[in-house]
């Protein structure tokens, strides 16, 4: 997990990855790239965004839900989100093979 930006990670197999903490002290505006690396060109992925404060995301968390992407060099990009003080950004991948980038602008 980071609390700065850009903060980046590896996805875990069917696990939520805590990508990026918004600091207590303002919001962040962000955007979220994934991508299917070339250590994959078969498999095929889906993936699930959410912001909210802990792990277990209610259904008004999520911002995107099982985003199809296809083998290596699969990628998707969600623009534009605002996180509030002490939400995180968490993404969700059926497939370890994915690289996870939270970018974006601090706001003090």
């Amino acid at each position: 997990m980071g609390t700065t930006l850009p903060a980046k990670a590896m996805a875990v197999a069917n696990s939520d990855v805590n990508v990026y903490t918004c600091p207590t002290t303002g919001v962040s505006f962000v955007a979220v790239n994934i991508l299917l690396t070339n250590q994959d060109t078969v498999n095929a992925a889906h993936a699930k965004i959410w912001i909210g404060p802990g792990p277990t995301p209610a259904p008004d968390d999520y911002v995107d839900f099982n985003i199809p992407m296809n083998a290596a060099p699969g990628s998707y990009e969600r623009v534009k989100m605002l996180v509030y003080p002490g939400e995180s950004v968490f993404v969700n991948c059926d497939n370890a093979n994915v690289s996870i980038r939270v970018y974006g602008i601090p706001q003090a």
